[in-house]
């Protein structure tokens, strides 16, 4: 199996995490009020799985304007605005601005907000920031469930911004 396609398998795993997580969010909230903000991110993750970008998109700006401090939705967001095969959809400040966000929301702990967080750099081209956020999200994760960052992390010192590949 190629390097390419382990990267692919494991962005396809932290996906289904996502979903089956915000899944389970679901449940534990589906007598609060939070219930309609959850199932909007929740509708972000799955339509982001199914390559309904723009929908995804549409999905975590509102969950974000009802609940800002939502950093899963921040990290969705960012990482398609940072990283999306459809060009389009890439802007590398609005995504720098919610990956920041999610970072800070997550006190800098969650590898997919700092993985987001050096998409949006690289995006922008300051490798020296992606290199740097990469790094900290690949020390997060056991040396077995960081593949998939580390081949970013090899992109960014390239020089090069990463693109989630078509669904």
């Amino acid at each position: 199996m190629r390097l390419a396609q382990y990267g692919m398998d494991y962005a396809f795993l932290a996906l289904l995490f996502m979903v089956s997580s915000t899944g389970m969010m679901l449940l534990a909230v589906r007598e609060t009020s939070l219930m309609g903000v959850t199932l909007v991110v929740h509708l972000g993750f799955v339509l982001a799985r199914q390559g309904d970008l723009r929908g995804a998109v549409s999905h975590y700006r509102r969950a974000l304007e009802v609940r800002p401090t939502l950093f899963q939705a921040a990290s969705g967001l960012a990482w398609i605005l940072a990283t999306s095969a459809d060009a389009s959809l890439r802007d590398g400040n609005e995504a720098l601005a919610w990956a920041e966000h999610c970072a800070q929301a997550s006190e800098y702990r969650d590898p997919a907000c700092l993985d987001a967080l050096a998409a949006a750099y690289a995006e922008l081209g300051d490798f020296e920031q992606a290199v740097h956020w990469q790094n900290r999200a690949v020390s997060l994760l056991p040396a077995n469930r960081n593949a998939d960052l580390r081949s970013r992390l090899r992109l960014y010192q390239s020089g090069t911004p990463y693109r989630e590949p078509l669904p």
